[in-house]
């Protein structure tokens, strides 16, 4: 959005707080998996497994958060609000866009 200051959102900040809380997860449990292979850290499989959940979790609710905003846009169909998704989904934003939302969930 920062490079598009005319568009407005009022999920934006969501989004990325949803995203970055997700990616924070993430980087917790390679961390703890690293630690764990190292033996420095005790940690049992039902730990992982909830940490895996969240994960998961987050993950659904970033991707609804996304969703939410794209259809609410397509709904819509206003000219201001649409022209952020038409450029993001044409030429070289394209497979951006894709890789974003492939990320997101991988």
């Amino acid at each position: 959005m920062s490079i598009e200051p005319h568009w407005p959102s009022t999920l934006y900040a969501w989004l990325h707080a949803a995203g970055m809380f997700e990616a924070g997860v993430a980087v917790v449990i390679l961390c703890v998996l690293a630690e764990r292979r190292a033996g420095r850290l005790d940690v049992g499989a039902e730990t992982l497994h909830d940490l895996g959940k969240l994960l998961f979790a987050f993950a659904f609710f970033w991707g609804y958060l996304w969703f939410c905003q794209w259809m609410l846009v397509w709904y819509t169909n206003m000219p201001e609000e649409t022209s952020h998704y038409a450029l993001r989904h044409t030429g070289s934003w394209q497979p951006l866009a894709f890789v974003n939302v492939v990320l997101g969930f991988a």
